[in-house]
């Protein structure tokens, strides 16, 4: 990607730009155009708050994997009813 400032990528309808020069940490990655944040500096902020947060992540998602499969086992028991014609 060719070097550019925010108002060129605002202007052009670009995602992302680059302007060349590096960030407050260094990066000379991207730059979101939106929010003109360092791509490479939200990938570590996000890696660090995915490790931070690891076990509260996973025991949501255990709790709603064990909920969807209550779920799908009263749907299918109320087909299986429904077929036979024992619904209630």
């Amino acid at each position: 990607m060719s070097t550019m400032e925010r108002t060129e990528a605002i202007k052009a309808g670009a995602v992302r730009y680059n302007t060349g020069r590096p960030c407050k940490n260094g990066h000379t990655a991207d730059r979101r155009t939106l929010s003109g944040k360092c791509v490479a500096c939200e990938l570590e902020k996000q890696r660090r708050s995915n490790n931070k947060n690891r076990e509260r992540r996973n025991a949501t998602a255990r709790a709603y994997g064990k909920r969807k499969r209550a779920e799908i086992h009263e749907a299918r028991a109320a087909a299986a009813a429904i077929k036979k014609g024992t619904a209630q």
